[in-house]
């Protein structure tokens, strides 16, 4: 992982797995950070890059990143920029996407709120079921899909399986 941030105030950059646990960690230098992974990734997974001052450890913004072989792309400041492997590329798409249905939800006037969320609940649900074969579906589940109605996740749930 080669990083980048405009953020000055960051010192340090950690990967942290899904579940909070510090993985790794490196000093931010210029803006720069890299992590290295030698060996052969078999099956593809998600973890975090967390960005954090060394002064204020509840300070930190987080990214999410997927492992596997390959040399992925960050880039952290007012806009957030991923790429170098397929599912990173997959994953800029998926916040590409999400933004701008969170831009469009915003601009229409008198929206419900039930539009908004089926309009989000519609739109988790064929993320997922177009990503169900690999590991950025199950990121969006494991994330978004609280977000979703129940009767989505229900039909997520049977096409993906747990």
């Amino acid at each position: 992982i080669e990083g980048h941030t405009s953020f000055n105030q960051y010192q340090k950059a950690f990967l942290v797995d899904l579940n909070e646990n510090r993985l790794d960690s490196v000093n931010i230098e210029s803006g720069n950070f890299s992590f290295r992974k030698s060996d052969n990734v078999t099956e593809p997974y998600a973890l975090m890059v967390r960005l954090q001052e060394n002064h204020a450890p509840y300070d930190w913004i987080e990214m999410p990143v997927f492992i596997e072989n390959g040399t992925v792309a960050i880039e952290i400041g007012e806009y957030i920029h991923i790429s170098g492997t397929s599912l990173n590329d997959a994953l800029q798409e998926f916040l590409d996407s999400l933004q701008h249905s969170k831009d469009a939800t915003k601009a229409k006037k008198d929206i419900t709120m039930e539009e908004i969320e089926a309009t989000f609940s519609e739109f988790f649900k064929q993320q997922i079921l177009t990503n169900k074969d690999n590991a950025l579906g199950k990121y969006i589940y494991r994330e978004y899909g609280s977000n979703m109605k129940v009767t989505d996740r229900k039909q997520v749930r049977a096409q993906i399986g747990n």
